[in-house]
């Protein structure tokens, strides 16, 4: 079967996108553009979120993540709370100010979206997304060791 790079360059043009939309809010409210990205993992999962949890959800390295969420809780950004029954595990929370960046950034996101689907009819979209969920399940047993090909 002939390699189809249509949906690899589609994944790194989307992701470069996505950078880009966090380096705007980045300079909005001058952040680094991964201290936007972890502010908005954090308040979309709402809750029981840890920089473990953002470090397997990235790509990002341990020492990064760490020093970022450092920075975002000395300018008041987040907020630590400890696991009631295990100390060890740190919990993040988002104050008033992480979810006014959040909320931006996941605005300044659903516009990227329409644009990225301009001129796709509402059944087009509903197959795109039913085939990128299938795609996705895929993506996520290959980064789970579940296959053979990484």
């Amino acid at each position: 079967m002939k390699i189809n790079y249509n949906i690899i360059d589609l994944t790194k043009n989307v992701f470069c996108l996505k950078r880009k939309v966090n380096e705007s809010t980045g300079k909005q409210f001058k952040l680094a553009a991964i201290e936007v990205d972890i502010l908005t993992f954090v308040y979309m999962f709402k809750k029981d979120v840890s920089a473990t949890h953002i470090i397997k959800d990235s790509n990002f390295k341990k020492n990064t993540i760490s020093i970022h969420v450092d920075n975002l809780v000395k300018l008041g950004y987040l907020k630590r709370k400890e696991k009631l029954d295990d100390r060890r595990t740190i919990y993040l929370i988002p104050t008033a100010k992480a979810i006014e960046v959040a909320e931006h950034n996941i605005k300044k996101m659903h516009a990227l979206n329409k644009q990225l689907l301009r001129g796709l009819t509402p059944d087009q979209v509903k197959i795109m997304q039913n085939n990128f969920k299938i795609i996705n399940k895929n993506a996520c047993d290959l980064l789970n060791n579940r296959s053979d090909y990484v």
